[in-house]
């Protein structure tokens, strides 16, 4: 039975937004922390573009590798769940942004470094206290 195309496009709009909170956030705060780092730095060289790939890189592997550690057998995969952290977003995004800042205070190349992974560790971190908040007042 195929579904009517308001109902297709309603499902597809929410798998849409649903998936896209997450990524969507941390997109934003890495880029503001990299426009932060520009601010206060100045322009990047090639080396300190490669340690703001690196620090990041390196705060996801260590979340992930944790969470290897840790993993549960059941994820939050409530649609509604994930758009509500999508929306509250704004913690996640301004404390790591505002850590970016700070980090960037330090004012020698360790900042090219420290600045996307404390961004990258703290957003995910205060993005999973932002869906398990979101889950729980969902069920």
């Amino acid at each position: 039975m195929r579904l009517p195309v308001r109902t297709l496009l309603r499902r597809a709009f929410e798998t849409l937004l649903a998936s896209s909170a997450t990524p969507y956030g941390y997109t934003v705060a890495i880029w503001c922390s990299g426009a932060l780092l520009m601010h206060d730095r100045g322009t990047p060289t090639v080396g300190d573009v490669y340690l703001f790939l690196v620090g990041g890189l390196a705060a996801f592997t260590a979340v992930s590798l944790l969470n290897q550690r840790f993993r549960s057998t059941r994820p939050v995969s409530k649609p509604i769940a994930l758009d509500w952290s999508g929306m509250l977003d704004w913690l996640a995004s301004g404390v790591s942004v505002g850590c970016a800042w700070v980090v960037a205070q330090i004012g020698s190349w360790v900042s090219w470094l420290l600045a996307p992974l404390v961004v990258t560790a703290i957003y995910l971190l205060l993005s999973t206290f932002q869906l398990a908040v979101s889950a729980a007042n969902r069920d």
